[in-house]
């Protein structure tokens, strides 16, 4: 059951927290949850009375779409399902759930970079210490280059890259080439990658987005 809860809070999105803190949203949201798992599409009439415990009219019960918002709905919906069936059923905690609950790993080529070189800084980046709540090796390295270009921009104040740039490396911007990193990609496909994450930003004039691609490769 605690896992099931976890399992929909990082479905919903909410996974940086610790795993009590995760199991606590989906106890503020059990409201949304049945709502989604009773009337996901809001297309089909039920009894108002059936959903509101009043005894008179039938109307259309507008359902909030709650699911909707979560980072991968489908599954989400699915999980509130199942979470809406286990407890229902006569003793939840013995209700055989059908759903896979994923585990994933932290950046996995470079949890075992950490663990094959003894890595402890490392390793606490990618998870594989005991902390009160999960790192996220993609956000600290995004800090990192953002320091970098401070300084650099500091040292020399013409520096247009790092001018344009400063403020806008965000975690995104970065996870795919500090993922594939460990994979052996090459300069060429590190710009690549960001530069595609910079023009979807939008901020960035789209003259500049190759050069400035690759001068934040470099960086990353």
């Amino acid at each position: 059951m605690r896992w099931l809860k976890i399992h929909l809070s990082n479905l919903y999105g909410y996974d940086k927290a610790t795993f009590e803190e995760r199991a606590e949203f989906v106890h503020k949201h059990l409201d949304d949850i049945f709502d989604s798992a009773v009337n996901p599409l809001n297309v089909s009439p039920i009894p108002l009375t059936q959903a509101l415990g009043l005894r008179d009219h039938i109307s259309l019960y507008q359902g909030r779409k709650w699911w909707q918002k979560a980072d991968d709905p489908w599954q989400c919906l699915a999980t509130c399902m199942e979470l809406k069936a286990a407890l229902e059923s006569p003793d939840p905690h013995a209700y055989e759930c059908a759903l896979p609950v994923h585990q994933d790993g932290t950046c996995n080529g470079l949890q075992h970079y950490a663990a094959l070189g003894g890595d402890a800084r490392g390793a606490r980046h990618v998870n594989l210490d005991t902390t009160d709540r999960p790192s996220d090796v993609y956000t600290y390295v995004a800090n990192m280059v953002e320091k970098r270009m401070q300084e650099e921009l500091e040292r020399d104040p013409n520096n247009k890259r790092a001018r344009i740039l400063i403020g806008k490396v965000s975690r995104k911007v970065v996870k795919q080439t500090v993922m594939t990193t460990v994979y052996g990609v090459t300069f060429v496909g590190a710009r690549e990658q960001i530069d595609r994450q910079l023009r979807d930003r939008g901020d960035i004039p789209c003259e500049e987005c190759y050069l400035a691609a690759a001068y934040l490769a470099k960086q990353v």
